[in-house]
């Protein structure tokens, strides 16, 4: 299999050892238990906070949207705008990361290279945006809310599908072994189903200041705890996905 020099850089699963069997789909790697490991568990891991954000945008970005003043159309507008995005750049991104590599392998410590450059470019953008969804309007913006909240969620959603899709792409690079694919992408997908949880989780267990009153007085100061309990929540998964 022939990787390109954008790539030379990334550790794969075959550089651990020599194969023994007869077939590709027979052959195993003689390899380091901890670096196989390591690879698996650093691949696994590389697409969490754009799951946590996922978990996180699907679940409550309408819910905060309307407890900052938004209206319930606004709200959708601000969703789907997203996701047009979204639907837009993903083959985009997709195209433009197979054709171009932004930067040399051996540059910026090794950060750089075909696939990575373009993972390194969407973690920026969805960690400088995403909690601006999740934060009040700042009332000197010169804009609406709607568009405000809008472009936080566009710009989001670029750097979101170029995470996405260049750590997808990283399956094919890092191993010819289809058994080893499937691996990594099992273990990717469990990633995505416990950041999922524990958003939730989140919501749960983070105190608030409920009382258990009633009243409409008391089911406003109730949004309000909410409200800043999501916020508080998209801050800690923006720094639990970074790490």
């Amino acid at each position: 299999m022939e990787v390109d020099e954008g790539t030379s850089l990334l550790p794969t699963i075959e550089s651990f050892g020599p194969y023994d069997g007869e077939t590709e789909d027979q052959q195993q790697p003689k390899k380091s238990p901890a670096g196989k490991f390591r690879l698996r568990f650093g691949y696994g891991c590389g697409h969490a906070q754009n799951d946590l954000c996922s978990a996180m945008y699907f679940s409550y970005l309408l819910v905060y949207l309307e407890g900052v003043g938004l209206t319930p159309v606004e709200a959708g507008i601000v969703l789907i705008a997203g996701q047009l995005v979204d639907g837009m750049a993903t083959p985009i991104i997709g195209f433009l990361s197979d054709q171009f590599t932004p930067f040399d392998a051996d540059c910026c410590f090794g950060l750089s290279g075909k696939r990575k450059a373009w993972y390194m470019f969407g973690l920026v953008m969805v960690s400088s945006t995403f909690w601006a969804m999740f934060s009040p309007y700042p009332e000197t913006m010169p804009i609406p809310a709607v568009v405000y909240y809008s472009l936080a969620n566009c710009i989001m959603q670029v750097g979101w599908a170029s995470v996405q899709i260049s750590h997808m792409s990283l399956v094919p690079e890092l191993t010819p072994l289809k058994s080893e694919r499937t691996m990594l992408n099992s273990i990717r997908f469990a990633v995505t189903v416990g950041s999922s949880i524990t958003i939730y989780i989140l919501v749960w267990l983070l105190p608030s200041g409920d009382t258990g009153g009633s009243g409409e007085a008391d089911a406003h100061r109730k949004e309000e705890d909410l409200l800043v309990k999501l916020q508080y929540i998209s801050y800690l998964e923006l720094m639990i996905g970074f790490l």
